[in-house]
């Protein structure tokens, strides 16, 4: 799959806001520090987010080709996220002025992206070697939660080196909390298969326990609040009535989810029966999570725009008769 094909969608970010170019000129004579645009703040903390979302989704697929849970379309959502994931770490890298995205300049943020880099080296690596073993040992399982979690801790490193960086523009708002917090929801939703996925594996099965209730009660909140506003959580009413559609959208699908999740944490077996299908509800509801993010005007999306995204083919002449 080509990943390079999602950047025509980013652009269209560019003519929404500000961009990275629009810096104080004054401050720039002067000597001072650059002065970031809202827009260039959001920008990379999404970018960022969306590493967390496609590297946990990563996982999420992996481990449900491994256990034969729907293992074509899996392997084609791993391969999918994959690339996605390489496409966007290569952006913050590199900044892109034309979409907003600023260039890495401080030590400590560079130097976070590097450890960022290595560590999905090495994953990257593990990740080819279990997959084409064909077999999934219980070692291999606590290697790539291992590498998940860590992971996660340096995205959210890089997340707060970034946010160093824009410490001197002093731009944050509701608006980019409420953005980066529904960004982060898709996230919620793939750490929940996750943790779901360890238990059917038998792995720290308590921990994953206690981690997806503290998972499921997060996003039912951020739900909540994105749907109505909040403002002891800095987070924005919607926008607009068809990202409050949207946003309706997923909460019927949480709702249906839900219960589902709540029956596993309080259960004490775990078998695929169970498991099964809660992991078959939890794709259209990552799905419509997505949808509602892209809603957030004057956003675009930020991820590759895949098969069953598309609008089904017209067909071709007269039906019959």
């Amino acid at each position: 799959m080509n990943a390079c094909r999602t950047l025509g969608r980013m652009a269209a970010l560019a003519g929404a806001a500000l961009s990275l170019g629009a810096l104080d000129a004054a401050a720039q004579d002067s000597g001072a520090p650059k002065r970031y645009s809202q827009q260039a703040m959001q920008q990379a903390l999404r970018y960022v987010d969306e590493l967390e979302v496609q590297g946990q989704r990563i996982m999420t697929q992996a481990m449900q080709v491994a256990l034969q849970i729907e293992p074509q379309q899996s392997m084609a959502r791993f391969e999918e996220s994959h690339d996605f994931f390489e496409e966007v770490l290569h952006r913050l890298q590199t900044g892109d002025p034309a979409i907003g995205l600023p260039e890495p300049e401080e030590p400590e943020l560079i130097a976070e992206l590097e450890a960022l880099q290595q560590v999905w080296d090495q994953l990257d690596a593990t990740l080819n070697r279990v997959l084409s073993s064909g077999a999934v040992t219980r070692t291999d399982v606590i290697l790539l939660s291992q590498f998940d979690n860590i992971l996660v801790d340096i995205s959210r490193q890089v997340e707060e080196a970034y946010e160093h960086q824009f410490a001197r523009t002093n731009l944050s708002s509701m608006a980019v909390t409420t953005v980066v917090q529904a960004e982060h929801q898709a996230f919620l939703i793939e750490r929940m298969q996750t943790e779901i996925l360890l238990m059917l594996y038998g792995h720290d099965v308590n921990a994953q326990r206690r981690e997806l209730a503290e998972s499921a009660a997060q996003f039912e909140r951020t739900l909540e609040g994105l749907i109505e506003g909040n403002p002891a959580q800095r987070l924005m009413p919607p926008p607009n009535a068809e990202t409050r559609a949207e946003l309706r959208n997923v909460q019927r699908s949480w709702d249906e989810v839900a219960p589902m999740i709540e029956r596993l944490v309080n259960s004490d077996t775990v078998d695929r029966t169970v498991v099964v299908p809660i992991i078959t509800k939890m794709e259209p509801l990552y799905r419509q999570m997505e949808r509602a993010v892209d809603h957030y005007a004057p956003q675009a999306a930020l991820r590759p725009r895949t098969g069953e995204d598309r609008p089904p083919a017209e067909p071709e002449g007269p039906p019959n008769a």
